[in-house]
């Protein structure tokens, strides 16, 4: 017993402050949330019905709410194994930025696609969404990006980080798929007539729409202070290509397709990569000119330079851990 609690011990020391924070938060609200969990679903999740008219906060408490212990334990650990290796690339304050705006531009665009589909199915006008999976998905993107040839084991199978987006994806559609509840009718309050009760949407729009916003701000909008366009926004090496979320056999068709969106979208993505780095990144922008005498790196140093960074954070994080175990089990 002991030697497990050593363990953990180790394991949880080395990890950054900011994703033991949120994990501390997300198990908060679910444990308050387990006693007065039709309360909390109606104040924290996103509900067409209510958020459009005056629940606005639910855009972003909608991520801290789970109605399951293990859906919470899941986002609890993973965004702990997540935070221990990107946090200390990005830095805190970068990694709750992230947090924030991916939760919220996820959000967003799920209501207004369930508001659209509750003309066609009423359903959707009263289900509600919930849950970190959103986040996870987005972060999953960010992993990618790190270090996409870096191997994990994922539930006994060993997975490269760049084929994570894929990975969720699939597992979600495919839970969707075989683990669908039927909807349950009951009484209503008059006891004359049946009603279909409210159910959990699924989490799949939420997993889908959260790897988009997460490439989406990788992409184009996140400040990197290290690469050959020192103070720029986005990252455009082929690694990070829009084709590369896809399975291979499917890539060469959906480059085909975005080659031709990119075009229409680009006027509009680069008035917001103006107004995002205008209000946004300023200081960071400014800290940025310090750097301007060193040469310009070309895109594949830049990757290489991220992979080498991500890498080094693992490898502090992993001898952090052995020499904290190494501590306890003296200490013992």
């Amino acid at each position: 017993m002991d030697d497990i609690q050593n363990r953990v011990v180790a394991a949880w020391n080395p990890i950054p402050e900011a994703p033991k924070k949120v994990c501390q938060l997300l198990f908060g609200i679910w444990l308050v949330g387990f006693f007065f969990q039709d309360v909390f679903i109606d104040l924290f999740s996103l509900i067409p019905t209510q958020t459009f008219h005056f629940l606005i906060w639910n855009l972003f408490t909608y991520s801290l709410f789970e109605t399951s212990v293990l859906s919470v334990l899941f986002n609890c650990l993973t965004i702990l194994l997540i935070g221990r290796h990107l946090e200390p690339v990005w830095g805190a304050k970068e990694f709750v930025r992230f947090i924030v705006i991916c939760t919220v531009s996820t959000g967003l665009l799920v209501l207004s696609i369930a508001t659209f589909l509750s003309f066609f199915n009423e359903n959707f006008w009263t289900d509600y969404y919930c849950g970190f999976i959103g986040v996870i998905a987005a972060f999953s993107v960010a992993l990618k990006q790190l270090n996409p040839d870096y191997e994990v084991v994922f539930w006994v199978v060993p997975v490269r980080y760049k084929y994570f987006p894929m990975v969720m994806a699939s597992v979600s559609v495919a839970a969707d798929v075989l683990f669908t509840r039927p909807r349950v009718a009951y009484l209503d309050e008059e006891g004359e007539g049946l009603v279909l009760r409210r159910m959990r949407a699924s989490s799949t729009p939420l997993v889908l729409v959260g790897i988009l916003i997460g490439w989406i701000y990788l992409r184009y909008f996140q400040l990197y202070l290290s690469t050959s366009q020192d103070g720029c926004l986005g990252d455009s090496s082929d690694s990070m290509a829009f084709h590369t979320l896809f399975p291979e056999i499917v890539q060469p068709y959906v480059k085909r397709l975005s080659g031709r969106i990119y075009p229409i979208a680009q006027p509009l993505i680069q008035r917001l990569q103006a107004r995002f780095q205008t209000n946004g990144a300023g200081s960071t922008v400014a800290a940025a000119d310090t750097t301007a005498s060193r040469p310009p790196r070309t895109e594949a140093e830049d990757e290489e330079a991220r992979k080498a960074a991500g890498l080094a954070a693992m490898q502090r994080s992993n001898k952090q851990v052995r020499d904290d175990e190494f501590d306890l089990e003296a200490e013992v």
